[in-house]
């Protein structure tokens, strides 16, 4: 019982339902592990699976090699991954097309990425800025 009264931590995992589409809202901030973590709880779903990231931002000289990293594990998420372009979401997208993987896309902003989203299960990873768009 306490287990259920137990309320979210606001954009962290947050767990919210819109008709027929869960959304795990994981946008707050992000990082690798955090972010393996999210994609693992995305696997859960049986259904439909989308994520809408705009990869790890401000890693600094490692943001290729992260970011390359996160696109392999995307891969085992089964998601269609819409990516939120930016120079970071570049790499993930290049080790997602390195791999074969098929259903992914760039959207030039969230809203733009989030349309058509109706039903299944929605991971947000990340949060950006519009200082980081292309």
């Amino acid at each position: 019982e306490s287990i259920n009264s137990l309320e979210f931590i606001k954009n962290r995992l947050e767990v919210k339902k819109e008709g027929n589409l869960l959304i795990i809202d994981d946008s707050y901030n992000s990082n690798p592990r955090g972010f393996v973590n999210a994609l693992e709880v995305l696997r859960f779903y049986g259904g439909k699976r989308y994520l809408i990231t705009p990869g790890i931002v401000e890693a600094g000289e490692k943001t290729k090699m992260i970011n390359y990293n996160i696109g392999i594990e995307i891969a085992r998420s089964l998601a269609e991954v819409r990516l939120i372009k930016n120079t970071s979401s570049m790499y993930i997208y290049d080790a997602l097309k390195g791999l074969g993987y098929q259903n992914v896309a760039i959207y030039n902003s969230f809203a733009e990425a989030r349309k058509g989203i109706k039903e299944g299960c929605l991971l947000i990873e990340n949060d950006l800025p519009d200082k980081y768009l292309m």
